[in-house]
């Protein structure tokens, strides 16, 4: 167990973060039939709330309804009124409101302190069956689920667990092995393995339906849905036999093994199924900005002062949208499932 009692305070962080980490396991097995049946299982937990302080640039109430302040000609403050673009307007009603005025970014500091959580969980089982002085087998079962869900914490801000991107990694394996003794020179061990990974980082189908907005000058943070979305699944199948054999002086060793994998996967880049708009500093303009202070106003074509300007003005600067590989999706984009098969096969002899 740990725990922030323990812990010192975050140099950015007003108070020490909470921290919750707790490892748990236990392990339990016996005779199901004495000197014949025996069965063994084992579980290993982890389960970990670790908070951090964060600070984003947001919106202040009055860049909501447009007023924004740049850096005149002349070198000093000049107070503009942005025509607010309707979807702009709608956006930035959805950030939070700066909570920290002295902060990292004066007015526009929003700070947090979030945690994701994380549940790792280990389970293993296996039996093992005394057939006869010959024979002998034993089956394992080995599950492992390492699972951190809403892992961007400026997306729970905004959206919740829908807006968050979450990681997922699971791990499977299947054993069964049966060693037979023909004659006590002569050994035959057959052994066959399954195992599986699906790792990925699986976002709410919701997400796909949310265009994002992005800041190239970082003259703001960026508001949308995680959108990076990929789920890869390779399944192996591995089969061997292996014989050993003594005689008189020399020891041989021989046997063969087939190994077939299949690699499926699905996913998207970061730019989403939907699409990503990026403002940037520079666009033109497309409605006049008047000056509110006496100024200099802004006229319609000429280059806006910041992506942020440009993005209430709904002046983009360019469009990105995950599209699928030819043959691997819908052919309006998107993703779908994909997969690849190969396998491997191999003799060996050896001797001494």
């Amino acid at each position: 167990m740990r725990n922030s009692a323990f812990d010192a305070r975050n140099f950015f962080a007003t108070s020490v973060s909470p921290f919750r980490r707790n490892e748990f396991g236990g392990t339990f097995g016996g005779p199901i039939k004495k000197n014949n049946t025996f069965f063994f299982v084992q579980y290993a937990g982890l389960r970990q709330r670790l908070s951090g302080p964060n600070i984003v640039m947001v919106p202040t109430e009055a860049e909501r309804d447009g007023a924004a302040t740049i850096t005149g000609p002349n070198g000093q403050p000049d107070q503009l009124q942005v025509p607010l673009n309707p979807v702009a307007q709608t956006i930035l009603s959805r950030y939070p409101l700066p909570n920290q005025p002295n902060g990292l970014y004066g007015p526009n500091t929003f700070y947090w302190i979030y945690s994701p959580p994380v549940n790792d969980g280990q389970f293993s089982a296996r039996l093992d069956q005394h057939i006869s002085a010959k024979d002998t087998l034993f089956a394992r079962a080995s599950y492992a689920n390492l699972l951190s869900t809403q892992t961007d914490g400026w997306g729970v801000i905004l959206g919740g667990s829908s807006f968050s991107s979450s990681s997922t990694l699971k791990e499977r394996n299947y054993t069964i092995d049966e060693p037979h003794l023909f004659s006590p020179t002569l050994l035959n061990d057959f052994d066959f393995n399954l195992n599986r990974m699906i790792q990925g980082d699986p976002v709410a189908a919701a997400d796909a339906t949310t265009t994002d907005t992005s800041f190239l000058d970082g003259s703001m943070q960026g508001w949308g849905p995680a959108t990076f979305e990929t789920e890869y699944v390779t399944t192996v199948f591995d089969p061997k036999d292996n014989v050993a054999w003594t005689t008189g002086r020399h020891s041989f060793n021989f046997g063969g093994e087939f190994r077939r994998e299949w690699d499926n996967g699905t996913g998207v880049t970061s730019l989403g199924p939907n699409g990503v708009f990026g403002f940037n500093a520079g666009t033109l303009l497309p409605v006049a900005i008047p000056s509110t202070n006496g100024g200099a106003s802004l006229p319609a074509g000429t280059p806006s002062p910041s992506g942020f300007i440009s993005m209430m003005e709904g002046a983009v600067f360019n469009y990105g949208r995950a599209t699928a590989v030819p043959g691997y999706g819908p052919p309006g984009g998107g993703s779908t499932w994909w997969g690849l098969r190969r396998w491997y096969g191999a003799l060996y002899a050896q001797s001494l």
